[in-house]
């Protein structure tokens, strides 16, 4: 950019009165960029640095990735001459939806790279349209996935070891590709390569994960009590299902605690007896065993989930059979967590798993005994 590009005086928003004009670049130039924005940066930076062509083309792409910033600074610019002019300062002020407006940066010394030429790609989407999107998207499917039988880990614990683990991510990222195609044409034409979307879409997956599962853990621990006097008795799976599935999928919510016992599968009641036994097993080991080493609640889980990926259906098969009894046989609505020695909620052992597993295959239950399990709404 030549000094005759430079911007006219009239378009470098110079306060007419009162503001000193070094007051007035350190407003300007003092925006706070979002967190997910510079993750965004960031981790398409770091892909960038790591391409071996560093063509004149990269260097251009360098520049377009950091548009999300460029654009937050130029609201933020907007937003602080609006608050200016609210208190007297009568300025020119540029709204920042108009497309390319020149906003000039005072502490930028070589102006070879001036904010205002930063392109703007016709094809892309609104800036909000696809973000916002995302977010409901995450938000409405993390819930459903939690509560389901075939996850194989709650975060990325065990996806980092095994890639045929199903995970929340894993997941997530499937789903995408049966959406409306009006939703689909909202994102990058190439989005599962894009770094920037996958490292903004990930992040969203991780910070929705982590309220849902605390939220999972707080309806776990009310289904477990072990404070209070007396002690209450632990609720049967009836009151744990029906807690767990009203409190995270909104089509439950005011349905009666046996329709939705009901409506739920017997693979997915068996997932939250497991993490019930896990929960109680971790607070063992870590309130009574006093074990320092105990990992938490949710990367026991990750660890013990890990060790059963890929066993055929009769194992799993077997393994929820088995959860469910000695669920039934804990929890009968009387007894409470005082009442039980270690070896009571321990799970299921390997000996137990292939003897249940040749019971299934010599005589494969039509009618399996836990459908009993019903017996307990």
């Amino acid at each position: 950019m030549t000094p005759s590009d430079s911007p006219a005086p009239s378009e470098q928003f110079v306060p007419s009165n009162a503001v000193s004009q070094s007051s007035w670049s350190s407003d300007l130039t003092s925006p706070h960029p979002r967190e997910e924005t510079l993750v965004c940066i960031r981790e398409n930076v770091r892909a960038h640095l790591q391409q071996v062509d560093d063509s004149p083309s990269r260097h251009e792409y360098l520049v377009q990735l950091a548009r999300p910033l460029l654009q937050e600074m130029s609201e933020g610019l907007y937003n602080r001459l609006a608050a200016m002019i609210q208190h007297g300062n009568q300025l020119s002020v540029p709204n920042p939806t108009v497309p390319n407006p020149t906003v000039p940066n005072p502490t930028v010394r070589n102006p070879t790279v001036p904010i205002a030429t930063v392109p703007v790609t016709p094809t892309a989407a609104p800036a909000e349209a696809s973000p916002g999107w995302l977010r409901s998207f995450v938000r409405a499917n993390i819930r459903p996935i939690l509560l389901r039988s075939d996850l194989d880990s709650y975060g990325r614990r065990g996806g980092r070891k095994n890639r045929a683990a199903k995970t929340p991510f894993s997941l997530m990222k499937a789903l995408i590709p049966s959406q409306d195609d009006s939703i689909l044409r909202q994102l990058p034409s190439n989005y599962r390569d894009d770094p920037g979307w996958n490292s903004t879409f990930e992040t969203m997956v991780t910070e929705q994960l982590k309220a849902d599962k605390h939220k999972l853990s707080n309806i776990l621990q009310a289904n477990l009590p072990t404070t209070g006097t007396p002690l209450k008795p632990v609720p049967k799976l009836c009151e744990l299902v029906a807690d767990a599935y009203s409190a995270m999928l909104p089509r439950f919510k005011d349905v009666p605690s046996p329709d939705i016992y009901q409506a739920v599968s017997k693979p997915d009641r068996a997932r939250l007896a497991y993490l019930r036994l896990m929960m109680n097993w971790n607070r063992h080991q870590r309130q009574i065993a006093a074990d320092p080493k105990t990992a938490t609640f949710w990367h026991q889980v990750d660890d013990d989930l890990q060790a059963r990926v890929g066993k055929p259906k009769t194992y799993r098969f077997a393994f929820a059979q088995l959860v469910l009894r000695k669920d039934r046989a804990l929890w009968d609505g009387t007894r409470t967590v005082d009442d039980l020695n270690d070896a009571d909620f321990a799970l299921p052992t390997k000996r137990e798993i292939a003897a249940e597993e040749d019971r299934i295959k010599g005589n494969p239950p039509t009618n399996p005994e836990d459908d009993n399990d019903d017996m307990d709404v």
